[in-house]
C-alpha cells in the first residue's frame, strides 16, 4: 500500500515592529500532488495555499490588532488538516505579538483561551496532534474528528454555550460537484458555521475558486444568516503567471463572516473523552467523501 509522502516544512513570520520571528513546523504531504496517489488519498495531509493566505492574514492583524482578533478567548478551526493556521493562530495569541504569554496575565474575570482544532478524516487529525505536540501547543488546545451537519455541530453547541469567538477555515469547499452533489457540504458548512459562532464572532474563510463560483458561496451563507466583508489585500491570483482566464479561475481570497440573525439548532447532549475531544465517529472535512 502506498502511503502520503510526508516532509517537514518550516514557516516563519515576522510577528512584531522590531522585526522578532516566530516559525511552526509541521509534518506534511510533500506536494498536494502526493495527496493523491495514495491508495486512501485525502487532501487533508497538505498545506494548500489558502492556508499559508489565511496565515498571513493571522500575523498581519496581530500586529495590527483588531479587536475581534485578539480579544478571542474561545478559537475553533474546521478542516484544520496539518495545522497550520490553527497553529499559527494560538502561537500568535498565546505570544500576544510583544514577546510575552499573556494568558496569564489576562483582565480579573477573563476567561483563559481555549482552541478546537478539527477535521473529518482520523489520520489527518492524528497527523494534526502530532504537530501540536511538535510545536509544543498548551494543554488548551484539544484536536477532534468533527463531521459538518446540524446534529454534530449542535452537539459541539452545548459543550460551548456560547459559542466561538473565532472560526478558521481554509480552502473547505473543493469543486462543484463534490460540494453540491454529495451531501451539500457547502450547506452543512454554513449550517455549522450558523450554529457555532459566537453572537460577535467572525469566521474567516480562505476560498479558492475553482469550478464553484463564489456567489454560491455566499448565498448560502446568507441562507444561514451570514454576511460577509471581503478581506481585500488577501485576493491573489494563484498561478499569476497564467493566462488572464485560467488565474481568473484559480483565486483565492479571504471572506470575513458574520451573523445577522441567531441559530436556531437544538442542542443535544453529547458525551466527550477524557481530554475533551469529540468523536462523533466517521468525519468529513469538506474535500474528500
Amino acid at each position: 500500500m502506498s502511503a502520503v509522502v510526508a516532509t517537514t516544512k518550516s514557516y516563519t513570520h515576522v510577528v512584531s515592529a522590531d522585526g522578532r520571528t516566530m516559525t511552526v513546523r509541521l509534518h506534511a504531504a510533500h506536494s498536494s500532488r502526493d495527496c493523491f496517489s495514495a491508495d486512501q488519498p485525502s487532501t487533508g495531509h497538505a498545506v494548500w495555499f489558502a492556508a499559508e493566505n489565511l496565515t498571513q492574514m493571522l500575523v498581519d492583524q496581530v500586529r495590527s490588532p483588531s479587536k475581534s482578533w485578539r480579544e478571542a478567548r474561545h478559537v475553533l478551526e474546521l478542516g484544520a488538516g496539518p495545522g497550520l493556521v490553527g497553529i499559527w493562530a494560538a502561537k500568535l495569541l498565546e505570544d500576544g505579538g510583544s514577546g510575552a504569554r499573556d494568558n496569564g496575565n489576562l483582565t480579573p474575570g477573563t476567561e483563559a483561551r481555549q482552541y478546537l482544532f478539527t477535521d473529518g478524516d482520523a489520520d489527518v487529525v492524528a497527523l494534526l496532534q502530532r504537530n501540536c505536540d511538535y510545536n509544543e501547543m498548551p494543554d488548551s488546545v484539544v484536536c477532534a474528528k468533527l463531521w459538518w451537519g446540524s446534529e454534530e455541530s449542535s452537539a459541539l453547541r452545548s459543550l460551548r454555550p456560547g459559542g466561538f469567538d473565532i472560526i478558521l477555515g481554509a480552502d473547505l469547499i473543493y469543486g462543484r460537484e463534490h460540494t453540491l452533489q454529495q451531501g451539500n457540504v457547502l450547506d452543512n458548512l454554513m449550517s455549522t458555521v450558523q450554529t457555532l459562532l459566537a453572537i460577535n464572532g467572525v469566521f474567516y474563510l480562505a476560498f479558492t475558486r475553482r469550478d464553484l463560483p463564489v456567489d454560491v458561496v455566499l448565498a448560502c451563507a446568507e441562507k444561514h444568516g451570514l454576511v460577509y466583508e471581503l478581506e481585500e489585500d488577501y485576493v491573489f491570483d494563484i498561478f499569476d503567471t497564467n493566462t488572464d482566464g485560467q488565474t481568473c479561475f484559480w483565486r483565492d481570497a479571504i471572506y470575513a463572516f458574520r451573523r445577522t440573525r441567531i441559530a436556531a439548532s437544538p442542542l443535544l447532549p453529547v458525551a466527550a473523552t477524557p481530554d475533551g475531544a469529540i468523536d462523533r465517529g466517521c468525519g468529513h472535512d469538506g474535500i474528500i467523501p
